[in-house]
């Protein structure tokens, strides 16, 4: 971090202005160049809690920091404008507006979220859907349209084998369907999609099939469904 703010003292000295990502070099020290976290600081870039807070209150915590958190405060050494321009910029890190020329129909694509495509079986949007799957509120505040598109026509690309999906039959002969929560030599604990927590001994289990590595499934969707469903995940929440 000295670093970076000795060449903000250097262009201080020689007149020129800071630009946001030449600011946004201090923050880099601990949170790393793409703002995605480091080994003295947090993810700041796609965290969604973090994307989710105002310019108001992130301004506040760069110019007052987090004492408890050991960040400093940038209040005595930057100016109010050049704060929000740090702000700015991590705020492009967070592909925030970077969707925003997709062409699709947000409100016809809300209809697929919860309809048609059947996302909102497992994915949580605007506090409607399913909690097994991740939250997709504001998820395209940090991703590009063709990064969601990707994630929609490939879902086994970022999944955690460790969390994969699991079906398993009870010597009552019931079968549950879910998503692994906690998994060792004896147990295993899933959720299912009504956002249950069952936990079961495996000793006591008739069969337990490990699923795909992500319950996802493969949509069938015409191109102009598939720009509907981007632009309603790419809508800024």
């Amino acid at each position: 971090m000295f670093a970076s703010l000795l060449i903000f003292a250097c262009l201080k000295a020689q007149g020129q202005a800071p630009s946001g990502p030449e600011l946004f070099s201090a923050c880099a020290a601990c949170h790393g160049l793409d703002g995605n976290g480091g080994e003295h600081a947090p993810n700041i870039a796609s965290e969604q809690r973090i994307q989710r807070m105002s310019n108001s209150d992130l301004i506040a915590v760069v110019t007052n920091g987090i004492a408890a958190a050991g960040m400093p405060g940038f209040g005595k050494l930057w100016t109010s404008r050049q704060i929000t321009a740090a702000v700015q910029y991590l705020r492009i890190l967070q592909g925030t507006g970077a969707t925003s020329s997709n062409k699709g129909n947000a409100a016809k694509g809300a209809e697929l979220f919860f309809g048609p495509a059947r996302c909102g079986l497992c994915h949580m949007a605007n506090g409607k859907g399913s909690m097994l799957a991740a939250d997709l509120t504001g998820y395209g505040a940090g991703h590009t349209a063709a990064k969601i598109t990707e994630a929609v026509m490939a879902p086994f690309g970022n999944v955690n084998p460790l969390r994969g999906a699991v079906s398993v039959v009870t010597q009552s002969a019931r079968t549950y369907t879910g998503i692994i929560r906690n998994e060792d030599n004896f147990s295993l604990q899933m959720q299912t999609a009504d956002g249950k927590l069952h936990l079961f001994d495996k000793a006591g289990l008739l069969k337990i099939d490990h699923e795909p590595p992500s319950m996802m499934h493969n949509v069938k969707l015409s191109p102009a469904q598939l720009d509907d469903l981007i632009s309603f995940l790419s809508q800024p929440q």
